[in-house]
């Protein structure tokens, strides 16, 4: 089909890639007649063990609205831990990562009290110059984290027992962010017969 997203697809597992590749082509067709969105949650094996994985996009339409292609992203989603905790990578799309970037410097801009501008009047070219870049990604990983966090969790039917600990892995405007997150879950307990 060719529209599977071969971006994300690089960086995947070879067992995520044979997963991805042996779907057939009439998965993805919905999406590319309709312009919908697209969510699969599967299950593969890996060394004999389970793990979900979940491949998500959209239709990517021309100006005319013609639907030319898919995008989106195919990610493991959970991995057991020794001592009672689950891994799970989280790939956040860039156009989430994008819309944070620019929620966060508006609320920001609207606060700044920058000399010679009225408070919040300041050019946002400026507010962000007078912040630096790592000021404002700190503003943007606080605001976008728990949330996605949440998401993820909700999705996955994980109950935490403590605050995940998470590590961004990569974090750029127009790209995908990239989080690992580990999380305390209740152990599993088998009782003898």
């Amino acid at each position: 089909m060719g529209f599977v997203p071969q971006s994300s697809l690089e960086k995947a597992s070879p067992e995520l890639r044979k997963l991805v590749d042996s779907l057939s082509p009439g998965t993805f067709s919905p999406p590319v007649r309709t312009g919908d969105g697209f969510h699969l949650d599967l299950e593969a094996l890996r060394s004999g063990e389970r793990i979900a994985v979940a491949v998500r996009g959209e239709a990517i339409e021309d100006v005319q609205g013609k639907i030319i292609g898919l995008r989106g992203t195919v990610q493991e989603i959970t991995e057991r831990l020794p001592k009672s905790q689950v891994g799970m990578n989280i790939e956040v799309p860039a156009e989430v990562v994008d819309a944070t970037y620019e929620r966060v410097l508006s609320r920001l801009a609207s606060r700044a009290k920058i000399e010679g501008f009225r408070p919040g009047r300041a050019p946002r070219a400026l507010v962000e110059a007078r912040l630096g870049p790592a000021a404002l990604r700190e503003e943007v990983v606080e605001t976008m984290v728990p949330d996605v966090i949440r998401q993820a969790l909700d999705k996955e039917s994980i109950d935490p027992i403590d605050n995940p600990d998470v590590e961004v892995l990569e974090l750029e405007r127009g790209r995908p962010a990239k989080l690992k997150a580990t999380i305390s879950v209740m152990p599993e307990v088998t009782l003898p017969d």
